[in-house]
């Protein structure tokens, strides 16, 4: 078991990663902010590759919310385009 810590970084970032860390095939993880006032994330892994479970957890979630950012502006952009032409 390896842990790794992220700098700046809460229960946000945590939560993004811990299911994704399960799914690049970690037998254990953990996302831990040890107090309220700390600005640190701790990441506890177990898996085959520790480093590489992490890095694929980090990419995956990376590009989950690249997606979720153009379904966003994708949606503002047809609101707007779609407010714009009803003249009622």
């Amino acid at each position: 078991m390896r842990e790794f810590t992220i700098n700046e970084e809460g229960h946000t970032v945590g939560c993004m990663l811990r299911q994704r860390l399960f799914d690049c095939g970690a037998n254990f993880a953990a996302c831990v902010v040890l107090h309220p006032q700390d600005k640190h994330l701790v990441i506890k892994v177990d898996s085959e590759n520790e480093h590489d479970c992490l890095m694929d957890a980090i990419y995956t979630a990376n590009k989950d919310l690249d997606q979720m950012i153009r379904e966003v502006d994708t949606f503002i952009s047809h609101k707007s385009l779609t407010d714009e032409m009803d003249v009622s």
